[in-house]
């Protein structure tokens, strides 16, 4: 699921730009050079790289199995890498885009998984429109929706069945996604660190053989981050400790001083997009660090340059709402969304965070009133700060 903004381009938007537009773009990220922090401190890697302005230069198995697998379709190996209650993630090893593959019995609910390609073209076209504003800006990166791919279609499944674990050789719907790359080894290695939960009296030597041994675990390959500003932390055992979809807590993040301002904005005017641009609710949506790759002009060439960045995801639980309706069921269609799921996890709390969730509403507010004003329906219709308001009031209530 990948990327739109700055370093995330594509070869053909990259060289569209004037060296001095890279230049200007280039001062606002910091660059971390693997190889420079093999001994530091896990919570001075954290610090420096979780953020949606980091670039790691580090060496990297995706560029040499992508490589390796251009003139070798027997490489095309196909590896299941996440499941919901929709269906199962795959990559295709080498590939820089993943497919989720829908459950039989998910095909005849409300929220299928054609369903859910509809509403991500709308997130992503909506991002799309706001990628270059002049007004409003979104470190947020949604992934393409790149294509829809029917059960009943005999074209591309011949090929593709023969690929899969052989419990999933049943044809069923399937979207095909741009990849949201995961985070860098050094990143992973920093986590496990700071969050493992070692025994007591471990010794330094014994530490490093279990930070060796979870690096090596094939499923916390597949690191992705959320962080949720709203709960203050994670407790894991040894029994649920995985890098997959790991959950990081606003204690956590403050612990590692990490930029969690910057994040919060980042979700404020997200979500802003999301309901007042893309229209959908939002239920149940994801929110990851994760990385992509980004060409940096004067970077090493040998090393992959990974752009750490903030990205949404999961769009299988969300309902488009219907504008035309009174302002009052917009807000609640909206409002509702919000506390439930995960986001009430992602957003934070006014009453354990008020400081940052202020930061968050008035990022929300200041992008929806933006939108609001470009907008084709009755500016007159709804009121943002009304909005908040009533949204305030709800999740303390809720909670």
């Amino acid at each position: 699921m990948a990327s739109r903004r700055d370093l995330n381009q594509t070869d053909e938007s990259a060289a569209s730009l004037t060296p001095s537009t890279i230049e200007a773009a280039l001062l606002s990220f910091r660059f971390i050079e693997a190889s420079e922090h093999q001994n530091s401190h896990g919570v001075e890697i954290l610090r420096r790289s979780l953020s949606v302005r980091s670039v790691v230069s580090t060496t990297s198995s995706f560029a040499e199995l992508f490589e390796a697998t251009a003139s070798n379709p027997q490489l095309h190996i196909i590896r299941e890498i996440g499941a919901g209650l929709q269906g199962t993630i795959f990559e295709q090893v080498g590939k820089p885009m993943v497919f989720k593959k829908e459950k039989i019995q998910n095909s005849l609910m409300a929220c299928n998984l054609k369903n859910e390609f509809h509403l991500h073209q709308l997130v992503w076209d909506a991002f799309e429109k706001y990628r270059n504003h002049s007004s409003i800006h979104c470190d947020v990166v949604v992934p393409a929706a790149q294509k829809f791919i029917a059960a009943q279609d005999n074209n591309a499944w011949p090929t593709l069945l023969p690929k899969l674990p052989l419990d999933c050789r049943v044809q069923s719907d399937i979207v095909i996604m741009e990849r949201v790359l995961p985070l860098p080894k050094i990143i992973r290695r920093a986590l496990i660190e700071e969050f493992y939960p070692f025994p007591r009296g471990v010794s330094d030597s014994e530490k490093g053989q279990i930070i060796k041994w979870a690096l090596n675990v094939v499923s916390n390959k597949d690191c992705l981050v959320r962080p949720y500003l709203g709960i203050p932390r994670k407790v894991y055992t040894e029994a649920n400790f995985s890098l997959r979809n790991f959950i990081i807590g606003f204690e956590d993040l403050e612990r590692c001083e990490t930029d969690f301002e910057t994040i919060t904005q980042a979700l404020g005017s997200a979500y802003a997009i999301l309901h007042w641009a893309a229209h959908v609710n939002g239920d149940d949506v994801e929110l990851v660090l994760g990385s992509s790759l980004a060409t940096v002009p004067g970077r090493q060439q040998r090393f992959q340059q990974r752009k750490i960045g903030l990205f949404l995801i999961d769009y299988g639980q969300c309902d488009e709402v219907d504008m035309s309706k009174p302002a009052e069921e917009v807000y609640q269609a909206f409002r509702s969304a919000m506390v439930t799921g995960d986001n009430g996890c992602f957003i934070p709390n006014p009453r354990h965070r008020p400081q940052l969730f202020r930061l968050f509403k008035n990022t929300y507010s200041t992008t929806a009133k933006q939108i609001l004003e470009e907008s084709s329906f009755e500016k007159e219709k709804f009121d943002i700060d009304k909005f908040m308001k009533l949204y305030q009031e709800y999740v303390e209530d809720f909670l």
